[in-house]
């Protein structure tokens, strides 16, 4: 009921624009009632799943709560560092040949773990190739060269703070501070994974920008922003973490 009324109250905005285009009062009124009722058996199949013949099914609430929290926190994680998210593993055997572009050898242990954890983890991949997509879209799509721009920076100022994650990706594995390693070589691992990825991503949306834009200078902007963020705002963030 609750939904049903905002979606009414929402349709009766747009109820001007409807009228406008010449379907009149009633075959809206009828629009409004279809979408009610479309809302109502959608909502009576969903309930259906929480219960069982012996009454509700706990197991099922429980998991769908904790489903609806986690995509609550993911929001939020996009833009600040949250705790309780929870990562699922993945394994992506057809990206595994990705990971012959780091040396298995001792000086590069974090840069290995961390490359495994990122083409594994189920949340930070997937969130990078949906950010990908939306920078790519929005160079597409947006004729304004300089707005396009500045989008594209904010997705991959985005895709950096959440790399960031990695960083505690291993806290678990108490064997990991037994590694014969001088000090910063986590921070620099992440570093240089992060840095891999985001200029691979960058190179993407240069390529795209090289033949779309037609103010090419915004390129210029788009790699000044990017080596920025790489640069200085990275190691400034990595810093916070190891002072936590």
């Amino acid at each position: 009921v609750f939904w049903t009324i905002v979606q009414t109250l929402f349709l009766l905005l747009f109820a001007p624009l409807f009228l406008a285009m010449g379907y009149g009062l009633p075959v809206f009124l009828v629009y409004v009632l279809l979408l009610g009722a479309g809302k109502y058996l959608l909502f009576r199949q969903k309930a259906s799943k929480f219960f069982t013949e012996t009454g509700l099914d706990w197991d099922y609430v429980i998991a769908q709560e904790s489903k609806r929290k986690q995509v609550l926190l993911r929001f939020f994680a996009l833009f600040t560092q949250v705790k309780g998210v929870s990562n699922s593993v993945k394994r992506r055997a057809y990206l595994d040949f990705i990971l012959k572009a780091v040396q298995k050898v001792p000086s590069k242990i974090w840069q290995n773990l961390y490359l495994r954890s990122y083409l594994r983890n189920g949340d930070l991949f997937a969130l990078s190739l949906r950010l990908l997509l939306l920078s790519l879209l929005a160079l597409l799509f947006i004729e304004q060269s300089w707005i396009a721009t500045a989008v594209v920076v904010l997705f991959n100022y985005l895709l950096l703070f959440q790399l960031l994650a990695l960083y505690h990706a291993f806290d678990y594995q108490y064997l990991t501070q037994l590694f014969p390693l001088e000090k910063g070589e986590k921070e620099k691992g992440l570093k240089q994974i992060v840095v891999g990825v985001g200029s691979a991503v960058l190179l993407l949306e240069l390529l795209v920008g090289a033949v779309v834009f037609q103010e090419k200078i915004a390129l210029l902007a788009l790699v000044g922003a990017s080596l920025f963020l790489q640069l200085f705002y990275l190691p400034y963030q990595l810093k916070r973490l190891v002072d936590e």
